[in-house]
């Protein structure tokens, strides 16, 4: 009697442990992305942006770039100037479109944007190119009044939009969602030496 009880409470946790490692492995496999760090420059009178982001694909996506299924990704921007006597003014609201691809014959990874691309040795490199973006030319700086503080959001998501259309018809859609949170920033336009306020 103790000894049925006793193998049954062993099975019992047994059964709990394989379960809770399954989640683990489930939860490891979710697919994450962020937004680290963004940085406005002004260069040549036009309002630039350097942003860090961190991106992990889960393995479905993996699986479908492996056998040369593109995927598209847009780094979405807005910035916006506070007025605490009406709604707050949109100033810019635009998106960065990346995609990253693999060519199977070739064993080439490649990132664009737009008609520029560049190419990658493997996965991981491909990731990080993916997740850095240098020197977007966002609008004009003279758009913004110097020393006024501007509002900005900015995130990343997969577009599934662009996704091939058997992809877009999979059951497990949840398995093609994939959207940092955005991540607010403020900065504002130094006034020129010698301009006048």
């Amino acid at each position: 009697m103790l000894a049925s009880r006793f193998v049954m409470i062993c099975t019992g946790l047994l059964i709990l442990a394989t379960g809770l490692a399954g989640g683990f492995v489930r939860a490891n496999d979710a697919a994450s992305a962020s937004v680290q760090r963004i940085e406005p420059l002004v260069v040549s009178g036009q309002l630039m942006l350097d942003v860090d982001m961190n991106v992990q694909l889960n393995d479905r996506m993996k699986q479908a770039l492996s056998r040369g299924v593109p995927l598209t990704f847009s780094v979405e921007l807005e910035i916006s100037e506070p007025r605490w006597w009406w709604f707050d003014k949109t100033i810019v609201d635009t998106s960065l479109q990346r995609r990253l691809s693999f060519n199977t014959l070739t064993r080439v990874w490649r990132v664009s944007t737009g008609d520029f691309s560049v190419i990658a040795a493997s996965y991981e490199k491909a990731i990080e190119l993916l997740s850095t973006v240098r020197n977007w030319p966002v609008v004009l700086s003279d758009r913004f009044e110097p020393e006024q503080t501007y509002v900005g959001a900015m995130r990343i998501r997969l577009d599934n939009a662009e996704l091939a259309r058997p992809l877009q018809m999979d059951s497990a859609k949840e398995q093609w969602v994939l959207s940092s949170a955005w991540k607010s920033f403020d900065f504002s336009i130094l006034r020129e030496p010698g301009a006048q306020p």
